[in-house]
């Protein structure tokens, strides 16, 4: 099951890879950490305590500020003339 679940995760990852740049796709490698305490408390009925909270904050305020980087970069470069 394992070695099903690692192979569908890396097609996932290359398909994502071929379809935005590396910088864009690389910010879903900070949802992992999200991803694994929300399972932990749904399957597991483990608690949230402050730190886990935090970090989730944390990882979800960088992701907004790391997209809006990304959404200004790319408004300049629609906006900046083709210079020879």
């Amino acid at each position: 099951m394992s070695v099903i679940a690692t192979a569908m995760c890396w097609w996932l990852w290359i398909t994502l890879l071929d379809r935005v740049p590396a910088w864009e796709a690389s910010l879903s490698v900070l949802g992992t950490p999200v991803v694994a305490i929300v399972s932990a408390r749904v399957m597991l009925d483990e608690g949230f305590t402050f730190g886990k909270v935090a970090g989730i904050l944390l990882i979800g305020a960088g992701l907004v500020i790391l997209s809006l980087i990304g959404w200004v970069a790319s408004r300049r470069s629609l906006h900046r003339p083709n210079l020879p």
